[in-house]
């Protein structure tokens, strides 16, 4: 694997991430903002079938994106791939890879002042050891991943999931609050990685927050919603 073969493998993971987020959050306001406001509930209602299927898309994507993500096959673009991947080369996370990575971004122009130091401050990993507590904070996730979730993006595949007497074990498992959780760890992994590649910034999980980030997503769908019901008044 090469640098930048590694760098597309984050990006990658990095929309799929994103993707999940935005999908949970658009989902979770579409049914709050429903119960917060009777106005929203009504416009919802005046074409339920509609609202429905765009309910159940959600729902469906969420599952497939979770299941892509946490994929623990080798040929497949999953987090447990990239974390492999960021163990196994080390070298490219060296001060001498940063260095080169930076004067790439201007190859005609003469070494900045400011490269030494930053170069100075930066973290980089003495071998696979350093890295190794990011898979070791993966680990409870994907256990849930696995124990609680992947059973139902496995009904869904073999379009089981509309016997919901016979599956309805498997939906009282989840966790709406756990699942969101989730989700923030993923964003924060990703972060951490894309920050070591790029500024030599060492991983420390569980120092960054993403409530304004979520709320983002969840404003856009009240604001959605909200002009819909408007327009139905």
């Amino acid at each position: 694997m090469t640098d930048s073969e590694y760098w597309k493998e984050v990006q990658f993971l990095s929309v799929e991430i994103e993707d999940a987020i935005a999908v949970f959050h658009t989902y979770e306001e579409m049914n709050r903002f429903a119960v917060e406001d009777s106005n929203v509930y009504d416009a919802l209602n005046r074409d339920p079938l509609f609202w429905n299927v765009q309910s159940f898309a959600l729902q469906i994507t969420l599952f497939i994106v979770l299941a892509r993500l946490f994929d623990s096959s080798s040929e497949t673009h999953s987090i447990h791939k990239l974390l492999n991947d960021t163990l196994g080369n080390v070298a490219f996370f060296s001060k001498e890879a940063l260095a080169l990575r930076k004067l790439a971004i201007r190859p005609n122009e003469a070494r900045p002042i400011w490269l030494d130091d930053f170069l100075s401050t930066a973290w980089e990993p003495k071998g696979a050891a350093d890295l190794r507590p990011l898979k070791k904070a993966l680990a409870p996730h994907a256990k849930m991943f696995n124990q609680i979730y992947q059973p139902i993006r496995h009904t869904i595949a073999h379009r089981l999931a509309a016997d919901k007497h016979t599956h309805a074990p498997l939906w009282e498992k989840t966790n709406r609050i756990e699942l969101g959780k989730m989700l923030d760890f993923l964003h924060d992994l990703i972060t951490a990685i894309e920050q070591l590649y790029l500024n030599g910034t060492k991983p420390e999980l569980g120092t960054r927050f993403f409530e304004k980030h979520n709320q983002k997503i969840r404003d856009e769908v009240r604001n959605v919603l909200g002009r819909i019901a408007t327009s139905y008044q």
